[in-house]
């Protein structure tokens, strides 16, 4: 009725919002905007609005951004990107308009847009709806402020791990092990998060991001808490950590430390590694971490072989991709 003619009713609306907010001073515009209640309707070039009175402040739903971006509906597991001038554009209207609801969002969300843009940028479309890696990660980051119960714990971290995986060709994969390494910390550090359920996250990972150091290390971490619950959680883990480090640290010389140390003692102490160091590896540990980790050094000692009697290459397989124990 607003816009009979309109080929795009939601952009007619947002000039028609934007006219009564240039006529109102700020006082006038916030009753303006509690007074008026909004749905969002259909999707892509079909999106409508629906407007009414309220009687009392409706807390409005999550917000769908494909909707706003006029993005089509499609499959489960989509990802779209946005530019960076997009983004950039965020912060200048924010700054050039000195609009108080924009800038206080803005300044929230700048160390995204300073250090890991991509987390903001990308949005998929799976069972849970849309999400971006920022709101993902923000959600993991707060569960130790409320009570949650492994339901919702594991909802909410194999929300980040499908987004990740979903991306791949949307998002560099430095920035996607970024974002890895980040949720690993996290994890890492929820002790109300059960041994089954870090197994069940890890195991969801894709593989390619972990290899970058810091990824990796994060999610070592997060074997080295989860390590020892039971047999069961012990060879799912195995079966994680033996594909990424039966090569890495047996051939490539990459150093190591203690934590890695620790997880592969452990699992190999349990009969269920496969990685193995060189003579070299074990010297360079021992000088770094003997004076602190003695015993640990000791428990190396049947993890070194040879160069020349390591086992062949093997094909390294994705974490997905590995059968889970009791399958």
């Amino acid at each position: 009725q607003l816009f009979p003619e309109a080929t795009d009713p939601v952009a007619e609306w947002r000039a028609q919002v934007g006219l009564w907010r240039s006529q109102l001073d700020p006082e006038e515009w916030q009753g303006l905007s509690d007074l008026l209640a909004l749905d969002r309707l259909g999707q892509g070039g079909g999106r409508d609005i629906r407007i009414w009175t309220q009687q009392g402040l409706a807390a409005p739903p999550d917000t769908d951004v494909p909707w706003l971006l006029g993005l089509p509906a499609l499959r489960a597991g989509s990802g779209w990107g946005l530019s960076r001038d997009f983004l950039a554009r965020l912060r200048r209207n924010a700054h050039l308009t000195c609009d108080v609801d924009s800038g206080v969002v803005v300044h929230a969300v700048e160390p995204f847009l300073d250090k890991l843009t991509t987390a903001l940028a990308v949005f998929q479309n799976g069972s849970s709806g849309s999400a971006s890696a920022a709101r993902a990660l923000v959600d993991t980051w707060l569960l130790p402020l409320r009570p949650a119960t492994e339901r919702e714990r594991r909802e909410v971290y194999l929300r980040c791990v499908r987004l990740v995986a979903d991306v791949s060709e949307v998002v560099p994969e430095w920035d996607r092990a970024a974002f890895l390494g980040l949720l690993f910390d996290r994890l890492a550090a929820d002790r109300a998060a059960s041994a089954g359920l870090t197994a069940e996250v890890l195991s969801a990972c894709p593989v390619e991001p972990l290899g970058e150091p810091a990824a990796m290390f994060a999610l070592l971490r997060c074997v080295q808490r989860a390590l020892g619950a039971n047999e069961v959680t012990d060879l799912r883990l195995a079966r994680i950590v033996n594909p990424l480090m039966r090569d890495r640290v047996g051939r490539l010389g990459v150093a190591l430390d203690d934590v890695t140390a620790d997880v592969l003692v452990r699992l190999h102490e349990r009969g269920l590694g496969e990685a193995f160091l060189t003579p070299g590896l074990l010297t360079v540990f021992e000088a770094r971490y003997g004076r602190r980790h003695p015993d640990l050094v000791r428990r190396l000692g049947p993890l070194v072989r040879e160069v020349s009697d390591l086992p062949g290459k093997r094909r390294q397989h994705g974490v997905a991709d590995e059968v889970e124990a009791g399958s």
